[in-house]
Parts: C-alpha cells; sequence; structure tokens
C-alpha cells in the first residue's frame, strides 16, 4: 500500500472522495480531447497521478461538459428501467466520436467482494498514446501506484452506488505539461445484477501555466 490515506466527504447527493479530496465541480463546456503529441505518454510522467482526485456520482448536470453529457443521456435512454447497462449497449456506431478515448475493463474481485483489480479489454488510440497501449493487461500492471488506486477506487465506487461515476484531477505536480484528467465509469451487467465489465471514457486537457508571481 501507499502511504497515502483515502478520505471519504458524504455529501446530500454525492459521494466525493480521493487523496485529500475536496467538493468542486468545473462548471463549463468543453470540447472532446483531440490527438496531440503534447499529451503523449502523459501516464508515464515525473509528477503525474500527485494531484488531487475526487469522485462523485456521474450526472449530466455535473458540468463536465458536452460530450460526458452526451455519454451520460445515451446509457441512460439504453439503460431505461433497469439498474445497469449491458456490454451490448456499447455500440461503436453509436459511440464514435468518443472511441479513441473509451476503454473497457474486466474487474477482477477479491474474496471479500471489492474489486482488487481490472484486466483492460479495450484501449482505444488515443487513451493508448497517453498511457501506452494497456489491452490484454491489468490495471496495476501497467500504471503508477497512485493512478492504478484512482482506477480501483472508482470502480469499487462504481460497484457499490450502483451507478456510473465521475472521477476528475488537476495534475500539477513535476515539469509541464500540466493536465486535467476527468474520467467516466460506468457498470455493465448482462443479468442486471452481477458485474461484468466497466465502461470508461476520458478526457485529457493540457493546463496553461499560470503567469502569476
Amino acid at each position: 500500500m501507499s502511504g497515502r490515506i483515502l478520505r471519504v466527504t458524504v455529501f446530500s447527493h454525492d459521494v466525493v472522495f480521493g487523496w485529500n479530496a475536496s467538493c468542486h465541480s468545473a462548471r463549463r463546456e468543453v470540447k472532446i480531447s483531440s490527438f496531440s503529441t503534447e499529451i503523449d505518454n502523459i501516464g508515464e510522467k515525473e509528477g503525474y497521478g500527485s494531484g488531487e482526485y475526487t469522485l462523485r456520482k456521474a450526472s449530466g448536470e455535473l458540468g463536465y461538459g458536452a460530450d460526458f453529457n452526451s455519454i451520460i443521456r445515451y446509457f441512460a435512454a439504453k439503460r431505461g428501467n433497469k439498474t445497469f447497462n449491458c456490454r451490448a449497449d456499447v455500440s461503436p456506431p453509436d459511440l464514435k466520436d468518443y472511441l479513441p478515448w473509451i476503454a473497457l475493463m474486466e474487474p477482477i474481485w477479491g474474496q471479500d467482494g471489492v474489486i482488487e483489480d481490472a484486466k483492460v479489454n479495450l484501449h482505444g488510440s488515443a487513451a493508448a498514446a497517453a498511457f501506452s497501449d494497456v489491452t490484454g493487461k491489468c490495471v496495476k500492471a501497467v500504471h503508477k501506484r497512485s493512478v492504478a488506486n484512482r482506477v480501483i477506487a472508482s470502480l469499487n465506487m462504481a460497484a457499490k452506488q450502483k451507478c456510473g461515476v465521475i472521477g476528475a484531477s488537476e495534475e500539477r505536480d513535476g515539469p509541464p505539461p500540466h493536465v486535467r484528467l476527468t474520467m467516466l465509469y460506468l457498470p455493465l451487467s448482462n443479468d442486471d445484477n452481477h458485474i461484468s465489465h466497466f465502461f470508461a471514457y476520458g478526457r485529457i486537457e493540457p493546463l496553461r501555466q499560470s503567469t502569476d508571481g
């Protein structure tokens, strides 16, 4: 285990937690991430993964951007009255605008019913450029411990809450580029009971360097 403590704070409508987490939301409209060599291999950059990371239940009203709103609405329409979406709801033609940043993960459950790791079954091309292609590999085997802990914590929250969750962080430590990361994790079930996979969608935006001081 790393030396960090995972602190959990429960609010009236949101569950927000992370490394020294606080409740906040970026209320703005942004464009989908595009291919950019500036963020290639960002997952290996010194300092990446040390920024504050917050998690909350996914909602189209959180202000994370038109792409997240569209994806959340899409899955809500597909889900209907069911608890979970199913694997078949992940339709490439319907989600073609977002495919470069989409991943599918298969959870690895511990004996206590908690997710201990996850195997990446599909990794979009833009996500692979940013974090290296991890298709067929496990999260803990390929990511820094701090980053892997974030992913596993996100999956466990989504499984416990039985809904999608959005994680966000600003990575300002170490040399540039500094980036804002936003991730959606959505549990999938073929029998509307047991979670078989997680849909993931992410956006990475370079942060402007401050000119203050």
